[in-house]
């Protein structure tokens, strides 16, 4: 998907102005080195070796180290449009050979990923293709339940079919109590354009995780007006760092770990804690970041606050 607006040498649709220069050609088909990381940790989708993350063994070694510090269950928000034929049958390896809880979802994410006959499927088809998924019925489950809804995803302006798949959402989560995780666009209002149509019709802004919230688009006033609503705030964008692509594309400044900690600590000392979640997200090789750094920080932050 990433390779249709960044520098693919194939002939693919798109915009030939996001095709990119003939060295980001190269780079795109050029394995990662020490020589180009430093770029493509400022430019994470301009290399296919970078967007792919099928390592069955690196995976399981990641999530036991996980499990040695402490980690019990992992919550994997991959949809249908960014992840591989027999999704749940490798997670339950990984949970097998980890001992580790793992928990899936289900749904669709950004409307450019969905599959071609999506425009024919209508509210009632995605409630029964997110009930079969849930129930562990659903094709390519292996008769292994979902647990939860997401990560659904939002384009910033949002599209007719990421609407239909909010509307089906909201209600299977009515109806059947699980939780919905979001993949908001880049404006300040996107998130609350989904929560709204998630609310009319009928879902538990309670029950609603609001991810990426710490992109840099929004202030600690939206914040507070998120969870007024009553959704969950996830930063989970920790190890990122300054991102050159979301400032060219977007004129977003990511914030960096130190100012992500001051906001949550903020937060949680304005009353908020119980709808702060923070995730680590793992989306590229040169990204994976989960260091003890990163949590000294943000303990040192926390030690005073509503947290600890």
């Amino acid at each position: 998907d990433y390779a249709q607006n960044w520098g693919c040498m194939e002939d693919i649709p798109g915009d030939p102005a996001l095709r990119g220069t003939e060295e980001e050609k190269v780079l795109w088909e050029s394995p990662l080195t020490v020589e180009n990381a430093a770029h493509n940790r400022l430019f994470f989708s301009q290399s296919k070796d970078n967007m792919i993350l099928e390592g069955g063994k690196d995976v399981v070694s990641d999530a036991s180290r996980f499990k040695k510090a402490g980690g019990g269950c992992i919550v994997e928000c991959s949809s249908d449009g960014i992840r591989t034929k027999g999704h749940p049958g490798k997670l339950k390896d990984i949970s097998s050979q980890t001992g580790l809880h793992v928990v899936m979802g289900t749904g669709w994410y950004l409307a450019r990923t969905h599959p071609e006959d999506m425009e024919r499927r209508s509210v009632k088809d995605l409630e029964d293709k997110l009930i079969a998924d849930l129930t562990g019925t659903g094709e390519d489950c292996d008769g292994i339940c979902a647990g939860f809804i997401g990560e659904l995803g939002c384009t910033t302006d949002l599209q007719p079919n990421e609407r239909k798949v909010l509307h089906a959402a909201a209600r299977v989560s009515r109806d059947l109590g699980v939780c919905i995780s979001l993949h908001p666009g880049y404006s300040r209002e996107s998130p609350f354009e989904a929560l709204r149509e998630l609310k009319d019709n009928g879902a538990d802004i309670s029950r609603v995780v609001m991810g990426h919230v710490d992109r840099g688009l929004l202030t600690m006033d939206d914040y507070r007006r998120m969870a007024d609503l009553g959704c969950v705030l996830e930063f989970d964008q920790f190890g990122w760092g300054c991102s050159y692509q979301h400032a060219i594309n977007y004129g977003i400044k990511y914030p960096d770990d130190f100012e992500r900690c001051h906001q949550i600590k903020e937060l949680a000392d304005a009353g908020y804690q119980d709808q702060v979640r923070v995730r680590y997200k793992t989306k590229a090789p040169v990204s994976f970041f989960l260091k003890t750094t990163f949590f000294f920080l943000l303990v040192s932050f926390l030690r005073n606050s509503p947290f600890h």
